[in-house]
């Protein structure tokens, strides 16, 4: 739990978290965010970001059967980042070159963005700057 969420984020990639665990540990990670964030810590959120999406593609994935988990890991983490950090293709950029992900992939990532991207911006409207 203590760091800034490598350690989920890498075991959801590599597939190695159960369901219960996955669970378990997205609950706990975004308790401990939002306390810190609350608590008026210093500090990025890229990685926390990354690391809450990972676990989330993770749990989702194991609903869907006959997919690789990793791969939702990858996906989800893509899409949390995107709406996290309000930067889509910023986001695709970093998952891409931060877990060497397959080309493969290219196009699962885009439409969770874009489907994450858009949903938040049915649900808070236009971004400041965009006003």
């Amino acid at each position: 739990m203590l760091g800034n969420g490598k350690g989920p984020a890498q075991l959801a990639f590599d597939s190695r978290p159960g369901l219960v665990l996955a669970g378990i540990l997205l609950v706990l990670r975004v308790v401990v965010v939002l306390l810190c964030l609350r608590g008026g810590a210093e500090g990025g959120l890229l990685t926390p970001s990354l690391a809450n999406g990972a676990l989330l593609g993770t749990l989702l994935g194991a609903l869907w059967p006959g997919v690789a988990i990793g791969s939702c890991a990858v996906v989800g983490a893509a899409a949390f980042l995107a709406t996290a950090q309000r930067m889509p293709i910023t986001a695709v950029v970093l998952i891409l070159e931060f877990t060497g992900a397959p080309h493969g992939l290219l196009v699962p990532i885009l439409i969770a963005v874009a489907g994450a991207a858009g949903t938040q911006r049915v649900l808070t409207g236009p971004a400041v700057r965009d006003r």
